[in-house]
């Protein structure tokens, strides 16, 4: 009994997630690994699309009808733990996506242009940008990322991703290694 006590406490803590917290690195992990998939999930068209910095939009989990908020939640992620679902959604803040830049996406801050113009602005903005650029750096789409939800396993997650006129929820499952994906909600203007 003492062996495995001495084992267990040599263990490499730094592999070790934290089930009850949900970091802004995992997240970034995650959308690297699903946006760059443009062949089997095809969240995105490709890496030259534009991804704002930050999501103005927020969760709206009102527009599933005959749920509340957090029971389609938990049942969509399949998780029993409600308040591990239920902290993620309260505690919410603006979702940075700058770190996707070390990855070759396509990363704007759109917080300063909307400063300085309004949100239905941003088309012209986008083309500003790649005319000012002589060859366009960026692609002609303009996206905003919700922070993902995760259910505590992690191998199920709840990604939305906005346009400028629409939005589409998707529930993204682990199998055999490789994500799927499910078109499970969305919003249009």
């Amino acid at each position: 009994m003492i062996g495995f006590v001495f084992i267990s406490c040599k263990e490499d803590k730094s592999m070790v997630v934290n089930n009850d917290l949900v970091s802004d690195e995992e997240c970034i992990q995650l959308l690297n690994e699903v946006l760059s998939d443009t062949v089997n999930l095809k969240l995105i068209p490709s890496k030259r699309i534009i991804i704002s910095n930050c999501d103005f939009h927020r969760w709206n989990l009102s527009a599933f009808e005959n749920y509340s908020d957090y029971d389609f939640l938990y049942e969509l992620l399949e998780e029993k733990d409600t308040a591990f679902v239920k902290n993620q959604i309260d505690t919410l803040k603006c979702f940075k996506t700058t770190e996707l830049k070390n990855f070759g996406f396509q990363v704007y801050d759109f917080k300063k242009i909307l400063d300085k113009v309004e949100y239905d602005s941003i088309p012209k903005e986008i083309e500003k940008i790649n005319i000012s650029n002589g060859n366009p750096e960026f692609g002609d789409g303009f996206i905003m990322i919700q922070r993902p939800i995760f259910n505590r396993k992690r191998d199920k997650i709840l990604l939305r991703i906005d346009y400028m006129t629409s939005g589409i929820d998707y529930l993204l499952s682990k199998k055999n290694n490789s994500w799927e994906k499910k078109k499970v909600g969305g919003w249009m203007e």
